[in-house]
């Protein structure tokens, strides 16, 4: 049995992404493989009910130097004393190239190893199978597609009232909202997110979840005026995992480019997903043979903007202003039609 470590310390979506390098490894060791995974939390939740995944090491912070995190200590010496087969960094930047250098490994790949071009031209999952050709052959790399397990536990939806694909869930949040320098730039207006409420309450006979972190209660506070029986608020009232639950049992997800987004495609929930300066082919809910993807875009020429100068000077959001609730209502009624819901 092959021991691996993969190494990814993003946010939701990054994990998400990165998960498609478990299938690779597991076809590759024809199942002989025994994979830890070093990431962040709460995000490494995501694994908690994944059989595919042996031990989590759960960093707080991705910028504490190796000699004062505990963590990232336990990870080298665990190594020292049983030495990896493999180890795959799936971090493009710089920041745990030391960390990468000290685990004790037979193999490596990844920074500060192997570095990948054009990052701003390739989506995540294309980089997570860029670094797996550095270690299999190219005949596995068709394999690296994000996907997720949960729990199965009714209990989560008779808590809420829920049935199985009897609501819709709707994430208004934004990314890194707590942030001093936050913009919300992947933000779509709260006047439209309330819009959009108010439609489906008329038009929908489900019920309607809105999701969102505990960071984003304070937020969402002025949708409070649809606390109803047919709006559910989970906000802050579950963890990562049961996050997944609601999802994957869900009608649909409506999002902006967000981890929810990016874990419901890897769920096979249908997923409409609003971009505007970020880029689709880079960081767009990745598509497959078995899930449902649907990105709105008001399709102005300065868009995507996201890492350039136009970025930088842009004042007022457009690109996300100007997708139409018309617009998010139009592909709900669609997936609603397409699938019965």
């Amino acid at each position: 049995m092959k021991r691996v470590l993969v190494i990814r310390s993003g946010a939701l979506g990054d994990t998400v992404f990165a998960s498609s390098i478990l299938p690779v490894l597991q076809q590759s060791c024809s199942g002989e493989v025994e994979i830890d995974w070093l990431g962040r939390k709460p995000f490494t939740d995501i694994f908690k009910y994944d059989s595919r995944v042996n031990r989590i090491y759960s960093l707080k912070h991705n910028s504490i130097p190796v000699w004062l995190d505990a963590v990232k200590l336990r990870v080298i010496f665990d190594s020292w004393f049983n030495p990896y087969d493999l180890v795959v960094n799936l971090e493009t930047g710089s920041k745990l190239s030391l960390l990468m250098r000290l685990v004790k490994a037979e193999q490596k790949a990844g920074v500060p190893y192997h570095y990948i071009e054009d990052l701003q031209e390739t989506h995540a999952v294309d980089i997570v199978r860029k670094i797996c050709s550095r270690f299999t052959d190219d005949k596995y790399l068709e394999y690296a597609v994000p996907h997720l397990y949960f729990q199965t536990n009714m209990g989560l939806l008779n808590r809420f009232s829920l049935e199985r694909q009897r609501y819709l869930i709707i994430h208004p949040g934004i990314s890194h909202f707590n942030k001093h320098d936050h913009r919300a730039f992947r933000s779509w207006p709260m006047t439209a997110w309330h819009e959009l409420i108010k439609n489906l309450i008329l038009q929908y006979t489900g019920k309607v979840v809105i999701i969102g972190s505990a960071s984003e209660r304070a937020y969402l506070d002025c949708l409070n005026d649809f606390k109803t029986e047919q709006v559910v608020f989970t906000a802050g009232r579950i963890l990562l995992p049961d996050l997944l639950i609601l999802i994957a049992n869900a009608g649909l997800l409506v999002s902006t480019d967000t981890g929810p987004a990016h874990a419901a495609a890897a769920l096979n929930t249908p997923v409409i997903a609003l971009f505007g300066p970020s880029s689709v082919r880079t960081t767009g809910p990745y598509v497959s043979d078995s899930n449902q993807v649907a990105v709105l875009s008001a399709g102005l020429p300065c868009s995507p903007c996201s890492l350039t100068e136009r970025f930088k000077s842009c004042k007022n959001n457009l690109c996300m202003k100007k997708i139409s609730v018309s617009a998010v209502l139009d592909a709900i009624k669609n997936i609603c039609n397409t699938l019965a819901i």
